[in-house]
């Protein structure tokens, strides 16, 4: 009995999902009777909540970090603004740099066409400028290209002109010096010759490399001037890589500080201090190196 209901159940059963579907209210009917919406998973959930989760937080961190970034923004405005002293002070002492305060005492400046065209005559109506040092040549077959005309301008509005050569490891020191002087006249110059050395253009070169390199320049030009050069170079380089074999030279050092730079050997002090690369002239777009005699120094001493 119980089997004879049970056959003629499935038989109905069969019989309607045989029956073909002709309309569209039909075949809704037989889809949502016998289709089965398909089980969600409990770690499916779990997995969809922990993203969510996951989400939510980094929404959150965007936030504080925008809010953040904002906040310091205006920290910083604000300092620039309303404590400006305050605000250079901690800029330059990050950046390892100095700006001068006001009527700060300086005899020179420094200069190459990375500093444009000069108003020569403009800048000579500070008295306090003595002397200035042109880049003329930078390793082998690189000019600087205002040269020339920084030269006849500056010398015509009466300051003391000097020109300098950037020393490269790429080139002998005999051919350097050799294009040094091809583009330096020396009956056009007023000043004892300045040999550049910067530290980045020396990292292929040993401590011994770059002293015996110094050493030959430093002997070529005695040779054609009469007088050794002046040796620029950082404080730092010049007492990790030169001292205290150059000790007996003109030392013209570059520290950016109120201090002024202290050699090892207390009996020798700077002749000349490039004190900060942010001065302020009259006559020069943008910054400048301002640079200031040691308690020794004169103009004198440099005059070729």
């Amino acid at each position: 009995m119980i089997f004879s209901i049970f056959l003629a159940t499935l038989l109905t059963k069969i019989d309607y999902i045989c029956i073909p579907l002709t309309t569209q209210e039909e075949r809704n009917t037989f889809h949502m009777t016998y289709t089965r919406k398909p089980r969600k998973h409990k770690h499916t959930t779990q997995k969809r909540r922990g993203n969510n989760r996951t989400k939510n937080r980094l929404k959150k961190l965007f936030f504080v970090l925008c809010l953040t970034f904002v906040a310091a923004i205006g920290i910083v405005a604000t300092a620039y603004f309303v404590f400006p002293d305050l605000f250079y002070s901690a800029y330059y002492k990050v950046a390892d740099t100095y700006r001068p305060k006001r009527n700060e005492p300086y005899n020179g400046i420094d200069v190459s066409h990375h500093n444009g065209k000069i108003d020569w005559q403009t800048v000579a109506t500070d008295k306090r400028i003595e002397f200035t040092y042109i880049k003329a040549t930078e390793g082998f077959k690189h000019p600087d290209k205002r040269f020339s005309q920084n030269t006849v301008n500056a010398r015509k509005a009466g300051i003391k002109v000097g020109a300098y050569h950037l020393l490269t490891t790429k080139t002998a020191m005999k051919t350097q010096f050799d294009y040094f002087t091809s583009v330096v006249d020396k009956h056009e110059q007023d000043l004892i010759p300045m040999l550049d050395i910067e530290e980045k253009k020396m990292r292929r070169w040993s401590r011994e490399q770059i002293q015996d390199s110094i050493a030959k320049f430093i002997q070529l030009a005695e040779n054609h001037y009469g007088v050794s050069p002046v040796i620029y170079c950082s404080h730092k380089f010049y007492k990790h890589y030169l001292s205290p074999r150059f000790d007996n030279y003109i030392l013209f050092l570059a520290r950016y500080s109120e201090s002024q730079p202290i050699l090892e050997n207390d009996k020798k002090h700077h002749d000349i201090w490039q004190f900060t690369e942010h001065g302020h002239i009259n006559g020069i777009k943008g910054d400048v190196d301002l640079d200031r005699f040691g308690p020794n120094t004169t103009l004198q001493d440099l005059l070729l």
